[in-house]
């Protein structure tokens, strides 16, 4: 299959030269590195130009085991269209945008303000003399072993 003269330059990549018999020709590569699905409606033509896409067999590009038959499953189906790779390219750029926001808001995070650590072990001894007065109190109307066994009910439930 020669290179069709639709295909878009970023496209040409996915070509590999090949020898059949006497002649060489370009040949799809099913598992070229950066092959991404794109639209394509079930009929199996591209979304765009109304081509026949071309398969995917991503499991082909790391192959661990030489005889396993999924790595010759279809994983999906492109086009090699202007418009295929310029959604290939949108879609790389907003992960890229994506990353990028997010490097920046982990960024921003880290210069957020921090609490005083004064205020804060201010408002805890606070808290700690107003249960230590509470219990206190408490102790003050124990008359009784049983007052004394509620009393510890209740502050277990605290």
């Amino acid at each position: 299959m020669p290179i069709p003269l639709y295909a878009d330059e970023r496209a040409k990549r996915f070509f590999y030269y090949g020898y059949t018999g006497k002649s060489g020709d370009y040949f799809w590569n099913t598992s070229a590195e950066g092959l991404e699905p794109t639209l394509t409606y079930p009929n199996g033509t591209c979304g765009y130009c109304g081509n026949r896409a071309l398969s995917i067999q991503a499991g082909l590009r790391h192959r661990n085991r030489l005889d396993s038959e999924r790595d010759y499953d279809v994983t999906g189906y492109t086009c090699c269209c202007k418009e295929a790779m310029d959604e290939v390219e949108h879609r790389t750029l907003v992960k890229q945008m994506k990353e990028r926001h997010e490097d920046e808001l982990a960024a921003l995070n880290a210069t957020a303000p921090a609490p005083s650590e004064a205020v804060f072990q201010k408002y805890a001894e606070g808290v700690l003399q107003n249960s230590m007065k509470s219990a206190m109190n408490s102790f003050k109307h124990i008359k009784s072993p049983g007052d004394l066994k509620k009393l510890a009910e209740r502050l277990k439930s605290v």
